[in-house]
């Protein structure tokens, strides 16, 4: 189980308001082509926060040039790559990077003038250089012109040079530095208290001709430039919605393809949409001890009897998708979709009827009190049962978790047979329109109903606070 692993700091000092997530399957990327080498072509940065959504695929984070193509991007066995086919440099990790909770930070910073081959490019992440290497080929000749930066198109998110691959990613505080090669510490420091990898401001860096700073603040212009340069990249198949308050000061939670039961389930739009099919058992990335948590659901669509909602424990031995049926299996709770009914601890603890069937189109709300080990379902604005989480009336039980003894518990979502349920998650930075508008108590999150008192979303900032 992949439990929060970065950027779980209370209090950063400096916020990033947004990100934006790629979905392969959307065939989304930014590019820019520059008229001119810019400042000085053989010397540049490239700074960037990532959240990857898959592992075990090839992920091109940014890209220059139409042949001959200089790149960074994570391979098919999770290692990291930065890379030129005409220059002659090729450096590929033995570490391997397969948190998909996590923001990596990474900087690639190249300098061919260098005299020491070794210090002409130069990876790091996280503001450790990398220095453990499967290739590590360096530039050979000094003095030799980066593709990063120069006249050249530019690509994040896809190859530049071949049709793919594009990626699943979220991507923050994108930077790119013409004329310097820069450490890591012009973008991030580490937290005094939890020695945690963070960003701070970088508006006052010097960007060069062909830099640019990418913040992803304007929903309708993602690849806004706002270094004052204007070198605006264009936007290609990205929706508005692709932005995303999900970013390396702001962690929210997603769902994990990791811990994907029976392999039944497919995930999109950052891990937030499932598709979840035969018998298919999806789990959260964090898990959860204490505090109130609230989240929503959007049902795309439902077949059949096919639709669970709920919590496991984060020790159980799944084999059954509906969580809580099956006494010695799994420990867990789910409401069906199909007929309101609640499954918990091995056995129904809600008939059919208790709750409304949630059709495509509905929106779902769920409320876990773990401080009071009490479960509340919800439907389009209205609880269901007459519960009242603010209250805490009428709320289902959570019997203790006694298999594992972890006291962890992990969001749910599972499908039935072979009908397929489209789920699209909102934790707080949902991958949808959202008509209303709603944060909880500490200005946390976007929800279309209002947030019960006293309860919060699943970030990172909350999850340090209260959990």
């Amino acid at each position: 189980m992949i439990i929060l692993g970065t950027n779980s700091i209370k209090d950063t000092g400096f916020d990033v308001a947004n990100s934006l997530r790629q979905n392969r399957a959307d065939s989304s990327f930014l590019s820019k082509t520059f008229s001119t080498d810019g400042t000085h072509h053989d010397k540049g940065t490239i700074s960037v926060w990532v959240k990857r959504s898959e592992t075990g695929a090839e992920a091109m984070i940014y890209s220059a040039g139409a042949s001959g193509r200089e790149f960074i991007r994570f391979e098919t066995n999770d290692t990291l790559t930065y890379r030129s086919l005409d220059e002659g440099f090729h450096l590929n990790t033995n570490r391997v990077f397969r948190d998909i909770s996590a923001w990596y930070h990474i900087v690639v910073a190249f300098d061919s003038s260098q005299s020491t081959a070794s210090n002409r490019q130069k990876i790091y992440v996280n503001g450790v250089q990398e220095t453990s290497f499967a290739t590590e080929t360096y530039q050979p000749n000094q003095n030799t012109d980066h593709k990063i930066l120069s006249a050249e198109l530019q690509r994040l998110g896809k190859d530049s040079e071949q049709n793919g691959p594009y990626a699943n990613c979220y991507y923050c505080e994108v930077v790119g530095i013409d004329g310097q090669q820069l450490a890591p510490d012009q973008f991030g420091e580490f937290d005094e208290d939890s020695n945690i990898w963070k960003p701070k401001d970088v508006s006052g860096l010097t960007f060069g001709t062909n830099g640019f700073y990418l913040d992803f603040e304007d929903s309708s212009a993602l690849g806004n430039d706002v270094s004052g340069n204007n070198n605006d990249f264009a936007n290609t198949n990205f929706a508005a919605t692709d932005q995303s308050t999900d970013t390396c000061t702001l962690n929210y939670n997603v769902m994990n393809p990791l811990d994907n039961f029976y392999s039944g389930a497919t995930f999109s739009e950052g891990n937030i949409k499932i598709s979840s099919a035969r018998y298919a058992g999806v789990t959260s990335t964090f898990a959860l001890t204490k505090g109130k948590w609230y989240f929503e659901y959007k049902c795309v669509s439902r077949a059949g009897t096919s639709g669970f909602v709920g919590i496991t424990s984060a020790t159980a031995t799944a084999t059954n998708y509906e969580f809580g049926n099956q006494s010695g299996e799994n420990v867990g709770y789910s409401v069906s979709l199909h007929n309101g009914s609640v499954y918990g601890n091995g056995g129904q603890v809600a008939a059919a009827g208790t709750f409304e069937t949630i059709e495509g189109g509905d929106f779902g709300m769920v409320a876990l009190d773990f401080d009071n080990n009490k479960i509340y379902y919800g439907k389009d604005g209205t609880w269901g049962n007459s519960q009242d989480p603010a209250n805490g009336t009428n709320a289902l039980s959570i019997v203790a978790v006694t298999q594992g003894a972890s006291g962890h518990w992990r969001i749910y979502v599972g499908g039935e047979t072979n009908n397929a349920t489209v789920f699209e998650m909102n934790f707080g930075s949902p991958p949808y329109a959202i008509s209303s508008g709603n944060t909880d108590g500490d200005g946390y999150g976007n929800f279309e109903y209002e947030v019960p008192n006293s309860y919060f979303s699943l970030n990172s900032k909350n999850l340090a606070e209260y959990g």
